[in-house]
């Protein structure tokens, strides 16, 4: 006989779908591309000069097609890890390039803190990930600020050139605590969806033996005819394992003989063979019947 087996089998990338996580970056970028952008229209509105406004649009409006581009890309979406890995490196190179042109001085070294927003996703997902991002982070804003002041020892140990790369790291070490705590809340939520399911399946079979079990009784009240008697068990059995076919067998463990008794395969002359005992040796699996009641017999059993 072969059988059903539940599907226990759970989709996904550990207990992480950075499937939806890379959706969900697309669209912060746009939130964050459009924030920024009316961000430095009022403040160039309060502060004349200090952002070129053409290229703060042109980034933001760069941001926002990229993003719309990785959403319908489906290439990419059918590679999450790709499209994770292209979006870190894209938005590192969009915040470094964009320090670089649309500000300096004081503005710029003060907008430092967008790195933030790259590091704090990349943090989330993966530890190693999130420490070579943060490192990223901090060696960017060393060069623009060596670019600005010079390429000297003062320069890069000076207060402005340290704290920032301080701050990077200590929001990784946060983003690594509130992961790992996310993980395992995840894991433990996976657990109990699958404790669920093997319940809910528990029950399906529970079910089903109680129908068998009535079927049989009705069996039992409306016929004493033996040959109608173990035809509507076999089949009744059957239904209840979800068996290709079903079989009855009386095995004679003296002789070593079984005879068949009952059948679901219409093409069994029952008349005929149902009454010739065959030595058991001719078919071994069946020897299990000695300390089985029922067999689930794979392909290479039931071809003999």
């Amino acid at each position: 006989m072969a059988t059903g087996e539940p599907n226990a089998a759970r989709n996904g990338l550990g207990t992480i779908d950075l499937g939806v996580f890379n959706r969900w970056l697309n669209f912060t970028r746009i939130r964050a591309a459009s924030g920024i952008g009316l961000a430095v229209l009022v403040l160039e509105r309060l502060h004349p000069g200090s952002f070129r406004m053409g290229e703060v649009l042109a980034i933001c409006g760069l941001a926002i097609v990229v993003s719309v581009a990785s959403l319908r890309w489906r290439l990419l979406t059918d590679h999450p890890w790709a499209l994770f890995a292209w979006q870190t490196a894209f938005d590192l190179a969009l915040v470094t390039v964009g320090l670089a042109i649309v500000s300096s001085g004081l503005p710029a070294l003060l907008f430092r803190s967008l790195f933030v927003l790259v590091i704090t996703p990349v943090c989330l997902v993966t530890l190693w990930g999130g420490l070579v991002a943060a490192s990223v982070a901090s060696v960017a804003h060393l060069v623009l600020l060596a670019m600005e002041r010079g390429f000297t020892t003062d320069v890069l140990c000076s207060l402005e050139g340290l704290i920032p790369p301080v701050l990077f790291f200590l929001v990784a070490q946060q983003c690594f605590f509130y992961g790992g705590h996310l993980e395992r809340k995840n894991r433990d939520l996976a657990d109990l969806a699958t404790l669920l399911e093997g319940h809910r399946y528990d029950l399906a079979v529970e079910a089903r033996t109680s129908a068998t079990l009535v079927d049989i009784a009705r069996t039992l009240s409306t016929t004493l005819d033996a040959t109608d008697l173990l035809a509507r068990v076999t089949r009744t059995m059957s239904e209840y394992l979800e068996a290709d076919w079903g079989a009855t067998f009386l095995l004679d463990a003296e002789r070593a003989t079984f005879r068949i008794v009952a059948a679901t395969d219409p093409e069994i002359p029952l008349d005929e063979i149902g009454c010739i005992d065959f030595p058991l040796q001719g078919w071994p699996a069946l020897a299990r019947l000695g300390n089985e009641r029922i067999l689930v017999l794979d392909e290479a059993d039931a071809a003999q």
